[in-house]
């Protein structure tokens, strides 16, 4: 994204200045306003078949999605939470990505069941919305480039019927595909074509979000030590999603980064949500043809 791209930059200006050599960064090939162009001429040509996939996907879906909230939603606006990382072990890791392996499916797809049937446990809801941001740099051009060209995608799956693990993996697999071919559409488009309801307090439609973060590549020798560290207590703003769970490959494990909206939840409910996921994880492991219903929510 584009963080990586300027502490990137930052880090080889600073080393240059450091040692008084020259640096010639190579100049783009393409500005953030050409991107724009081609962005808006290709939606123009593509708009009805991403919409026609979008509205049939989630027809029917319910604007309000529940989460077992603490407090009811109100017009007081604080600042997100984050809870702080958690480890998963590599054993845990490697067993997922078994399962997935087993079903043509990556880690996070499994991750994401996984993550949907938590949804639907704990709020006995089988029409499930989660949130999936993609990158949205399609071209190799792009990748050098500051600016905005996240997108959210909304991942809709019917619970319904007690399926196995193994059926549930293969019906999001599916979706996870089919939404990646149109993932185009920008979601500003997908809530005006349905017709959802705005607000300052919450995102229409998605009210959790969940991404897995592949291990960063390159030469850890070069950005491993490079001084650059996050400061604590900077305010992260309002939660711009009521749940938001990113799971990033480091080293053999998995570390769980969570972030939560305090005006809905209490910390102690994220907590033990989180705990259900990690046992939730750990059983699709041993059994990943078990039906959900008998998948254990507690260690």
């Amino acid at each position: 994204g584009s963080m990586q791209v300027i502490r990137r930059e930052l880090l080889a200006r600073y080393k240059a200045k450091a040692t008084g050599s020259d640096l010639e960064l190579p100049p783009l090939a393409v500005q953030y306003g050409d991107y724009a162009a081609w962005q808006r001429q290709k939606l123009e040509s593509e708009l009805d078949t991403h919409l026609d996939y979008w509205t049939r996907h989630l027809d029917g879906v319910s604007e309000h999605q529940g989460l077992c909230h603490d407090h009811a939603r109100g017009a007081t606006r604080l600042d997100a939470v984050n809870l702080g990382s958690e480890a998963f072990p590599a054993s845990l890791r490697e067993g997922l990505k078994r399962v997935g392996n087993a079903a043509g499916a990556s880690l996070f797809m499994v991750c994401l069941t996984a993550f949907k049937i938590l949804l639907a446990r704990c709020t006995g809801q089988d029409d499930v919305v989660v949130g999936m941001p993609v990158d949205g740099r399609s071209r190799r051009e792009l990748e050098p480039m500051v600016g905005m060209f996240v997108n959210t995608l909304a991942l809709r799956s019917d619970l319904s019927g007690d399926p196995t693990f193994s059926d549930l993996l293969g019906t999001v697999r599916t979706h996870v595909l089919e939404a990646l071919d149109h993932q185009e559409l920008p979601f500003e488009k997908l809530v005006d074509a349905l017709g959802l309801s705005r607000s300052a307090d919450a995102v229409p439609l998605i009210r959790s979000l969940f991404s897995v973060i592949a291990e960063a590549s390159g030469n850890a020798s070069d950005e491993g030590n490079d001084g650059f560290e996050e400061l604590p207590g900077v305010a992260a703003g309002p939660a711009k999603f009521d749940l938001t769970v990113m799971l990033v490959e480091q080293g053999d494990g998995l570390l769980a980064e969570v972030q939560y909206d305090p005006n809905l939840f209490e910390r102690a409910t994220i907590e033990r949500l989180m705990q259900r996921y990690r046992s939730l994880l750990e059983a699709i492991v041993d059994r990943p043809s078990a039906r959900i219903s008998a998948l254990p929510l507690l260690s």
